[in-house]
């Protein structure tokens, strides 16, 4: 059973900048129009669309929180972490996102590779038109094979072809976790474990990578997420009181669609969670911000 409920808060979302489909000003907008008032833009890896997001903000009223979505690993498993309020600007990230788009680009490569020694040529210059600008991901050669008809949908693509372990699958060396928080935090920002029920890690191992997390500086995991089931915010909710973290809560909108995520509806942050947004520095949230859901 999923929540439909609508929060004025969504701390995880995605722009053209990365992999999502809406430009940072027409996220901004689409925010603003369902009624959020307080919104992070958390691109993959890169913070390319924040300027353009804060102009949308002011114009529409909405607090932004400048952030990001760090790729990163843990004990040889790949792993996200948003950086929530970080400073766009701070050299020690400019580094990181300069490596980690190498990294990327050299993903996308070999994806592109691996899908033509399968017989889909063209996958690469495919993958690159749909991102435009940003680099290429798994997202972007998902929406060109979709579009070829190779596969009927996304859960087709990743179970076929581009998931964990499947034929056109690039294993990548992605920094590893307490580099990754050290980078956050150097750029002001506050560390938070990305949707931890998404990678099918056992519970036991999942709360390993918690504790691990707390210990090398992290604050917050993401404990309620859009399309989540309610026994998933339990156990992550469980997981984050055991470790002492705090809550997060987020769409990871990256288009609309009837059956994708929507900005703003997700469940509620169990009221013994502390959520994470209190703890942000005010002057990371433009215009103005809000202290509940």
């Amino acid at each position: 059973m999923r929540s439909t409920e609508r929060s004025r808060i969504d701390l995880h979302a995605h722009s053209s900048a990365s992999d999502g489909v809406l430009g940072p000003s027409e996220l901004v907008a689409r925010a603003a129009g369902r009624g959020i008032q307080v919104l992070a833009l958390t691109d993959h890896d890169t913070t390319a669309g924040i300027a353009e997001a804060r102009q949308a903000a002011r114009r529409h009223g909405v607090g932004l929180v400048p952030a990001i979505e760090m790729s990163t690993a843990a004990g040889g498993k790949p792993l996200h972490v948003v950086g929530l309020g970080i400073d766009p600007d701070a050299a020690s990230l400019r580094r990181a996102i300069g490596r980690l788009r190498e990294l990327r680009a050299e993903r996308a490569r070999g994806i592109g590779h691996r899908l033509e020694r399968l017989g889909i040529a063209g996958a690469y210059e495919g993958a690159c038109a749909e991102a435009g600008a940003a680099v290429p991901g798994r997202a972007h050669f998902a929406r060109w094979l979709l579009g070829r008809g190779i596969c009927a949908d996304n859960a087709e693509i990743f179970s076929r072809l581009l998931g964990r372990g499947r034929p056109a699958y690039v294993a990548t060396p992605w920094p590893e976790l307490e580099d990754t928080v050290a980078c956050i935090r150097e750029a002001g920002g506050v560390a938070v474990l990305a949707h931890p029920m998404r990678y099918e890690f056992t519970a036991s191992w999942l709360r390993r990578i918690a504790a691990r997390f707390r210990e090398c500086g992290g604050s917050a995991m993401e404990v309620v997420m859009a399309n989540q089931p309610r026994r998933d915010t339990a156990t992550a909710a469980d997981i984050a009181r055991r470790c002492g973290l705090k809550g997060s809560v987020g769409s990871d909108f990256h288009a609309p669609g009837a059956h994708a995520p929507e900005l703003g509806v997700f469940g509620a942050l169990p009221p013994d969670i502390e959520p994470v947004w209190e703890s942000l520095p005010a002057a990371s949230v433009l215009p103005g911000r809000t202290a509940a859901p």
